[in-house]
């Protein structure tokens, strides 16, 4: 991998002033609002790919009582993406719960519209339509958005990265350019694999609360461990300052080299699409609005023209902007085994202990957060078994889990 150099001095001034975040869903207090609460709708119309559309009302900062949590839901919601060509693409939903009730209703809630959009064609002008019924609802209340043009799809020419050792941070950079837009969004997410402290090659057996050997290692062990984590919020920028729309090595985003999303194998996966001068205009204005906190001065969301419009009622607020972009996708690992930068933590200390394999009291250690790791011998009789904080011997109990990405580069 060459490194590269990483834009400097006025450049990154100029560059971090260029660039702000999304973050959804809004949480403006409304307390004064009277009737239904005003809808927030989140998404961009993802020609060639699929499109994912969030619902949520406009809420209190405070999370709702006992019994409150009712009048987020939406009864009944349908979704269309409607081409100028006649073209159609519909989801609907019945008893539609926004993503934030998860907490109160599980994770089985419907806060999202799918809609294919895949053979949509990028020569086409689209726009949404809404129907939403609230649980107090006699007729459904209906939206639509203006009609929006394709934004040109963006080309990711590489992902790239440099070790950053002075502030032991991985750094993360994108080169991407762009014929015919000057505004960009970005999301990622991120996998890696890592392992535990200790290797154990024993486990604890729930049905007979003995100590054994692991039937097969390859798939039981508690060693090795996946986890993932996606970005929630749109991060922007904009070449409308240069001459060409297109970057060099863009300075992202960076990893702790002492995060153990380096031990092993790491993976990145950026999703970059074009925005419209309209769009990128709103986000930015709603990005000011929060910066500022609260200002006098400063518009609320209800205030900041998005292109979202109530057709059934013109007086209802309706926060969102909807844009059809053409995503693409661009990947980066990082593999530790070539490259060492990874800095591993000072070795963990803890009381090992020592005990021969008896049912009653494994189940003890266990329920004591404990697991075995190792044996000991005792003579040619049955050896002990040592025992240590689970936390070091099984990786799940650090954020991971045993579910190998299906693409996974390795075994």
């Amino acid at each position: 991998m060459t490194p590269y150099k990483f834009l400097r001095a006025a450049a990154s001034a100029i560059l971090a002033l260029a660039m702000s975040s999304c973050i959804f869903p809004f949480e403006v207090d409304y307390a004064e609002q009277t009737g239904n609460l005003p809808l927030v709708v989140e998404g961009d119309i993802q020609v060639g790919g699929s499109t994912i559309i969030r619902l949520d009302h406009v809420r209190p900062f405070q999370e709702p009582e006992d019994g409150e949590w009712q009048q987020y839901v939406f009864q009944h919601v349908t979704g269309t993406i409607e081409g100028e060509d006649g073209t159609q693409v519909t989801d609907s939903y019945y008893n539609y719960l926004p993503e934030f009730l998860s907490s109160y209703m599980g994770p089985s809630t419907k806060g999202k519209l799918y809609f294919d959009t895949r053979d949509l064609r990028p020569d086409q002008r689209y726009r949404l339509l809404l129907s939403v019924q609230g649980p107090e609802d006699a007729s459904p209340t209906r939206y639509e958005s203006d009609w929006v043009p394709v934004n040109p799809a963006p080309v990711i020419d590489g992902l790239s990265y440099i070790a950053n050792i002075p502030d032991e941070e991985l750094q993360i950079g994108l080169s991407m350019h762009c014929r015919g837009a000057h505004h960009f969004r970005w999301t990622f997410e991120e996998d890696w694999e890592f392992h535990s402290e200790l290797n154990s090659y024993y486990m604890f057996d729930w049905q007979t609360h003995f100590v054994r050997p692991y039937d097969d290692y390859h798939t039981e062990n508690t060693y090795y461990c996946w986890a993932r984590e996606a970005s929630y919020a749109a991060q922007t920028f904009s070449t409308a300052y240069q001459t060409d729309d297109r970057f060099e090595d863009l300075n992202f985003h960076a990893v702790k080299l002492k995060d153990k999303r380096l031990q092993m194998l790491y993976r990145i996966r950026v999703h970059l699409s074009a925005i419209s001068d309209a769009s990128y205009s709103y986000w930015e204005t709603i990005r000011q609005n929060s910066e500022e906190q609260g200002s006098l001065f400063s518009p609320t969301p209800s205030q900041v023209a998005g292109n979202i419009h109530c057709t059934s009622n013109p007086d209802a607020l309706v926060i969102g902007y909807i844009d059809a972009c053409q995503e693409v996708m661009g990947e980066m690992y990082y593999d530790n085994s070539n490259e060492h930068y990874f800095i591993p933590g000072p070795p963990v200390q803890f009381d090992a202990i020592e005990m021969s394999n008896i049912p009653e009291i494994n189940y003890s250690l266990y329920r004591n957060s404990l697991l075995p790791y190792q044996t000991v011998s005792t003579g040619g009789g049955e050896p002990n078994y040592i025992w240590a904080p689970a936390y070091c011997v099984d990786c799940r109990r650090n954020g991971g889990t045993k579910h190998k990405p299906a693409d996974w580069p390795r075994d």
